[in-house]
């Protein structure tokens, strides 16, 4: 299981998150896409810019 670090005191809403997707072994299709399409929803409304690093 993994382990929760509570963040920095005072670092607010401009601390940097990080976030693991974690599939199954068997998955198909592309995980990223899903995040391309999130990252463009919240574009249109104008909303916080979602940042992500995909590798393939």
């Amino acid at each position: 299981m993994g382990e929760i670090v509570p963040s920095r005191v005072g670092a607010g809403s401009q601390a940097v998150r990080w976030y693991i997707l974690v599939l199954p072994v068997r998955h198909r299709g592309d995980p990223a896409r899903a995040l391309r399409m999130e990252a463009d929803r919240s574009v249109k409304r104008d909303e916080a810019m979602l940042e992500y690093f995909a590798p393939k």
